[in-house]
């Protein structure tokens, strides 16, 4: 519903500026978890690799109608369209990430007058959001360089290749399914990828890499979590009083 009502301010402003701007939201992925190897036998038959697959590339290729529309503007007005959209520099608003490095974004665009009319302190909503979005890569590599994990991924792989599937890691098998998938139809390619999504799974499932990244990412994230305390406890606060404005936003209001 926020992600809707943010939608349907920035189109708002944008027929203001006297351009088009259809709100297009994202439903909320259903999409477990996978950070570190996809462990759901059931989920994997139905959803391959999910985002990462071939059909999720495929559906990330559809036409965005917001997209055909600046690419049909003249080199001028899609200029102005974006300024509009996204503020003609990213500054006014900024955030210094935990892993290094600064984040900015304009304060005087649609996107952020629709985000300000939603959370009220457009500064504060940009600071806890951006880096409670950017948490997981502070742990991820934590997670895979512990001892447990790379011995979990090697039990993994020995299953793997007992499977007539040798690939070293879950990442080495995605990097892989490009060249298994080419050349084949969609059906065709979605058959390989869900056979080897099953695969990654069960072994994942008949060997310890599925608890093992459970506890550890389990472990190492609340950490990461605990330190940044504030800024999720800050984000969820202005989502639950941001939620009477977006009812009201998407059922025609104001």
């Amino acid at each position: 519903m926020l992600d809707l009502a943010e939608q349907i301010l920035i189109s708002r402003c944008m027929k203001a500026h006297g351009f088009t701007f259809v709100p297009v939201c994202t439903p909320p992925s259903e999409r477990p978890s996978f950070r570190y190897v996809i462990d759901d036998v059931v989920w994997a038959r139905e959803h391959g690799f999910g985002d990462g697959g071939t059909r999720g590339r495929a559906q990330a290729m559809r036409p965005n109608p917001n997209q055909q529309y600046f690419d049909a503007l003249a080199p001028g007005e899609q200029l102005a369209a974006l300024a509009a959209l996204n503020g003609e520099r990213p500054d006014g608003l900024s955030v210094a990430m935990p892993m290094g490095g600064v984040i900015t974004a304009s304060d005087r665009s649609c996107r952020a007058d629709a985000q300000r009319r939603l959370y009220g302190d457009l500064e504060a909503w940009f600071q806890a959001t951006t880096i409670v979005g950017n948490l997981a890569p502070l742990y991820v590599a934590e997670v895979e360089q512990d001892a447990r994990f790379t011995k979990a991924v090697e039990d993994w792989a020995r299953c793997m290749s007992g499977a007539g599937h040798p690939y070293p890691s879950p990442r080495d098998l995605r990097s892989a399914l490009d060249d298994l998938t080419k050349g084949l139809g969609p059906a065709e390619a979605h058959d390989v990828e869900v056979r080897l999504a099953v695969a990654e799974a069960t072994c994942a499932r008949d060997t310890a890499l599925a608890a093992t990244v459970e506890e550890l990412d389990r472990v190492y994230g609340d950490r990461v979590r605990e330190k940044y305390r504030s800024q999720i406890e800050a984000e969820r606060r202005m989502q639950h009083a941001a939620l009477p404005r977006a009812r009201e936003i998407t059922a025609g209001g104001s």
